[in-house]
């Protein structure tokens, strides 16, 4: 397609009454468009950050936001949100959500920026969602964040410690929207996560007799749950944590067949993805939204 786009000649001064009003509305309809994207990409907003490449994301409107496509820049270092990992959350962020993400390791404390971008155009002023400074001024995507609306010029958020993350608390276009503290990632006061395995009660439940190929089963609705959030699943794992397996309900799980031990029967809730919950790998090792439960 080869399509010329109209542009102002600045080189002609035609003041003629016609001239100067097309100027005049090709000038108001750029402004109209910068204030409107800066308004519609105020829905999502980067609220916590800190040095080890741990960042929490809000949705802060009214309608479901999937930020998977969505990449983090410090210059000259790149990498999209789905190609790291979530802690807690979900990508798909509904509104009044977070999601934390970590492995952005170029990031530290001392001197950096971080802009989130919703494609990697990262000089285009209408790819660029939010942005935060630390350290020094003029990073090399800021003026693009103060062309967009998203950044004051002239400021910046000072370095912190390195067992420390920045929160925003105003609209965050300053270095005075940034105060330094303890990390809050994950915790119930970042409202990131609201899974919860809840409460078993029951058991605890003994078999005299493993291992001679007669069935241990625990009795069918001998253990009951409560207060739970999330999607849920049940899990069997070891004293050390190892996942012996997933079944539907524990009264479905032969004890019979790990011999002599301790297995530990757990409620697992969840909230988007997860990884992690598989057989054979550790419990504790689980990543995403999650929540487990007291063990049986």
């Amino acid at each position: 397609m080869n399509k010329k786009i109209p542009v102002l000649n600045l080189g002609k001064k035609d003041m003629s009454p016609i001239s100067s009003w097309n100027s005049w509305r090709l000038m108001t309809a750029c402004l109209f468009f910068l204030f409107s994207f800066s308004q519609v990409n105020a829905q999502i907003e980067l609220v916590q950050v800190d040095g080890n490449g741990r960042v929490e994301i809000a949705n802060n409107g009214s309608s479901n936001v999937d930020i998977s496509s969505y990449w983090f820049c410090n210059f000259p270092d790149y990498e999209q949100l789905s190609d790291l990992t979530v802690d807690c959350g979900n990508l798909d962020l509904a509104p009044g959500e977070s999601v934390v993400i970590s492995g952005f390791t170029s990031l530290d404390s001392f001197d950096a920026e971080l802009g989130l971008f919703n494609m990697n155009c990262f000089s285009c002023f209408n790819a660029i969602v939010d942005y935060v400074e630390w350290g020094s001024y003029g990073h090399q995507r800021a003026s693009l964040a103060i062309t967009a609306g998203l950044w004051n010029l002239g400021t910046k958020v000072p370095s912190f410690g390195a067992n420390q993350s920045i929160t925003v608390d105003g609209d965050g276009d300053t270095g005075a929207d940034w105060t330094p503290g303890d990390p809050t990632f994950c915790s119930a006061t970042s409202g990131a996560c609201s899974a919860d395995g809840g409460t078993l009660a029951g058991g605890p439940f003994t078999f005299d007799q493993v291992g001679d190929d007669n069935p241990d089963n625990i009795p069918a609705g001998a253990i009951t749950s409560a207060n739970t959030n999330g999607d849920l699943a049940w899990v069997v794992t070891d004293s050390d944590g190892y996942i012996l397996g997933l079944p539907p309900m524990p009264s479905l799980v032969n004890f019979d067949v790990p011999g002599a031990g301790t297995c530990l029967v757990w409620r697992l809730a969840s909230i988007g993805t997860i990884t992690g919950a598989e057989v054979g790998l550790n419990a504790n090792d689980i990543e995403g939204c999650f929540s487990l439960s007291n063990p049986i």
